[in-house]
């Protein structure tokens, strides 16, 4: 955007641009300053989901996020159930963006729990604690098996294992160890 701007009004620049696209029908508005390119289908338009709006955002905005909760359990597959109200963490501002019927809601942070090497430890250590130390059923045990099988992360993974609660770094051990026995 920076390129035509003479007056260093960068924002009223994109907001232009932004109006004039989506007249064309270039942009569709998703919600206050975010925009995505329509993809037709036979069905209609092909929103983004609502996972790659909160990436878009933290890009944006060069913050870091990882999903909490009943969205790291979705993301994950370690439960059907879709959130209505996505949460993540996050190194950027605290605040909820509203997109449709749906909201992100962004929470403040600190750093350690951004000290992660890899991309599914994080993820894990965060859907577990969701679950609950008492409240982990061993349908799940086995989707965490699957997931470090997928996904082992061979380089990241004894760092990683060394951040979360002692009771989450057990579970993980415990799980990676029976994956060992049954190769």
């Amino acid at each position: 955007m920076s390129d035509f701007a003479t007056d260093g009004n960068d924002a009223y620049i994109s907001r232009i641009l932004s109006k004039d696209m989506v007249s064309k029908g270039l942009l569709q508005k998703l919600a206050n300053g975010i925009y995505f390119k329509p993809q037709a289908t036979r069905f209609g338009v092909l929103k983004p989901s609502m996972y790659k709006v909160a990436e878009a955002i933290a890009k944006r905005d060069k913050a870091k996020i990882q999903p909490i909760g009943a969205t790291a359990l979705n993301m994950l597959g370690l439960s059907t159930q879709v959130p209505m109200k996505l949460v993540y963490i996050t190194t950027g501002m605290p605040r909820t963006v509203k997109v449709g019927n749906q909201t992100i809601n962004f929470r403040k942070a600190a750093p350690r729990h951004f000290a992660y090497q890899g991309k599914l430890i994080p993820q894990l250590v965060q859907a577990i604690r969701a679950i609950g130390e008492d409240n982990i059923t061993s349908e799940q045990k086995g989707q965490i098996a699957e997931l470090l099988r997928k996904y082992p992360e061979t380089e990241t993974i004894e760092h990683d294992l060394n951040l979360p609660h002692i009771w989450i770094k057990k579970l993980i051990a415990e799980i990676r160890n029976n994956i060992k026995h049954d190769e």
